[in-house]
This record gives structure tokens, sequence and C-alpha cells, in this order.
């Protein structure tokens, strides 16, 4: 089968790279890159783990520090010396899978802890919480609470809090607002 562009063959196929220390003589700087015999062609530098004399090579697509690739070669910045030692891995085409389609990501695909459901939002930390309400509702960006308060409630030191009024509060029942907060009745 034809493709246009880089073959999927090389997807994620790590593979170890022919040496090249034998073509090493002080002066060049480009050696063709193969692994078993067959060239590769890789698309950034980025995509291969080069040594000489075990000392790993820093990848640089401009080609100032380390090495970089041009087409199926490999271009150090400085020549490696006669004698040197070469060792390097391909690690083989990336994949862009481009922004999916509409309603192709589900739940299942989320890598999320918690428990998805109707009342539950997944928070940018990928939990599933459950949205903090204090027996509120929200309907279509409504809120309703009810308008008898039949519960002690203490509102959050630091914190203020809003109500629709009329409020009715129980016999019995306290709402207090600490030092520093606000209970408003619209």
């Amino acid at each position: 089968m034809a493709y246009i562009g880089n073959s999927p063959a090389n997807v994620g196929n790590y593979q170890i790279v022919d040496t090249i220390a034998g073509s090493f003589n002080g002066s060049e700087t480009s050696f063709a890159l193969a692994s078993g015999g067959i060239t590769i062609t890789p698309a950034k530098s980025g995509q291969l783990l080069v040594a000489i004399n075990g000392v790993l090579q820093q990848p640089d697509d401009t080609g100032t520090n380390g090495f970089k690739v041009s087409g199926s070669n490999v271009v150090f910045s400085s020549p490696p010396a006669s004698g040197d030692t070469f060792w390097a891995v391909y690690q083989g085409q990336s994949v862009d899978i481009g922004t999916p389609s509409d309603d192709v990501v589900g739940v299942a695909q989320l890598s999320a802890t918690g428990t998805a459901s109707s009342s539950t939002f997944l928070r940018g930390d990928n939990a599933w919480v459950a949205l903090s309400t204090d027996a509120n509702t929200t309907t279509k960006g409504l809120y309703e609470h009810a308008h008898t308060i039949s519960a002690n409630y203490s509102i959050t030191s630091g914190n203020n809090a809003i109500a629709a009024g009329p409020i009715t509060i129980n016999t019995g029942i306290s709402v207090t607002v600490p030092t520093g907060s606000a209970w408003v009745i619209v």
C-alpha cells in the first residue's frame, strides 16, 4: 500500500543504528544512517539517542551542539576522531493523531479517579468530584435554595454568603456569621 509522507512501518519501532565508527577520521562530520543495512531517515534529531565514546550527544536540529539529522545522515557539530566508538538507537517516527473528531472521546477514554455521574464533574487534576453546594441545586444557571433554614449553619471564616429572601429561620436554629464575614439577603 502506498503512503503520502512517512510510512507508518517505523512508528514506535526502536532500532539499533548500524555503527559508523569505522568511518570516523577526525575530519568528516556527516555519516549515513542505517539499521540492519537499511537506510533510516529520522524526521528530527530528537528521534535518535547517540553516544560517542559512551557519552550521550545532544540532539540539536540547528547543528550548533551535539548533532543534527540531515535527510538520512547524522551530522556532528565537531568531527569524531579515528578510534572513537559509536552507539545509537533510532526511536521511530512520531505519530500525530491530530484533533479527535466530535463525540469520539468518552468517559471510558479518560484517565481519571473517582466515579463519573450526573452529580460529579471532572476537576483539573483528573478527579471526579461532587460539586459542594450544601443542598443547593443548579439548573441552567439558576441557583435554588430552600426559603426555610432548618439546620444550624456557620459561614466559613473569611467567606461571605448570599441568599434570596424572604428567609425563615426555624426556632432553635442559628446561622453564624464570623467577624469579617457577611451574609447578604437580597
